[in-house]
């Protein structure tokens, strides 16, 4: 799958080309199973990238029983991302210092 934006207003006002990331789905059994809508990407997404659409890449192979996907075709919409939290440890102490928030890659 492939999300398109422009991430962190990256575009130079001659050049207006969307960026295209590509990444998996990485969870989707809510969707599947009827109980939510949500389903979870494995790509790197930035600010700026929240609305962008995530398209189904193209395959002509697939697994025996199930339809190939030979186009593409908007499968959802990046809401947000996930971060994950990091926290550095002082040696004297043992207490928090600092907390670092990252981008997991999750969105």
């Amino acid at each position: 799958m492939y999300v398109l934006g422009f991430p962190m207003g990256i575009m130079a006002p001659e050049r207006q080309y969307v960026i295209a990331r590509s990444g998996i789905i990485a969870r989707i059994r809510d969707t599947l199973e009827k109980r939510g809508h949500d389903f979870l990407i494995d790509a790197m997404v930035f600010p700026g990238n929240s609305g962008s659409p995530v398209i189904s890449k193209p395959e002509i192979i697939s697994i025996q029983g199930t339809p190939s996907l030979p186009k593409p075709c908007l499968i959802g919409i990046v809401v947000s991302y996930l971060t994950y939290k990091d926290t550095a440890l002082s040696q004297q102490t043992g207490q928090p210092r600092v907390i670092f928030e990252e981008n997991s890659g999750l969105a």
